[in-house]
């Protein structure tokens, strides 16, 4: 049996080749690069609003990503990949605020902070239809002066 022996140097050279070729996995595994998104969102007067919907649509894939502001009224978009991207954000008494071009660069985080505006509080009535069946006893007659409205018949 033979027996090698290392110097001191030679053991520590190959301790550094040991951990590179342990450590090459894990960087190649970051060479996508990507970006990222965030910013703050306030109303006119500067306070900050917590719960918008905020949505990222890319304009290369139309996929989206939403986020909900935080307390601060922060959003952050994490590892988005290089692009232009929408950015549309809604909550109920402002305005939906669009912007239609952002880009996002690799390992640059860009910043996008928004003021909505107060809007109308709006409404959304639904209204239902029903018509009745043929076997019905009940059928609309004329309006009335009398009454302004529909009288039904027996």
């Amino acid at each position: 049996m033979t027996r090698v022996q290392l110097s001191g140097y030679s053991l520590w050279i190959l301790l550094v080749i040991a951990a590179l070729i342990a450590v090459t996995p894990s960087l190649l595994a970051q060479s996508a690069g990507t970006g990222a998104l965030t910013g703050t969102v306030t109303d006119a007067s500067g306070g900050v609003v917590p719960g918008v919907t905020v949505t990222l649509t890319s304009t290369d894939t139309n996929q989206t990503r939403d986020t909900i502001t935080r307390e601060d009224g922060s959003y952050r978009f994490a590892l988005l990949p290089p692009g232009t991207y929408g950015v549309r954000f809604t909550i109920a008494g402002f305005k939906t605020s669009e912007v239609s071009s952002v880009t996002v660069r690799v390992t640059e985080t860009q910043v996008l902070d928004r003021a909505l505006e107060v809007g109308a509080q709006s409404e959304q009535v639904t209204v239902e239809v029903q018509t009745p069946s043929r076997s019905s006893r009940f059928r609309p007659r004329p309006t009335t002066p009398a009454t302004g409205g529909i009288r039904a018949q027996m």
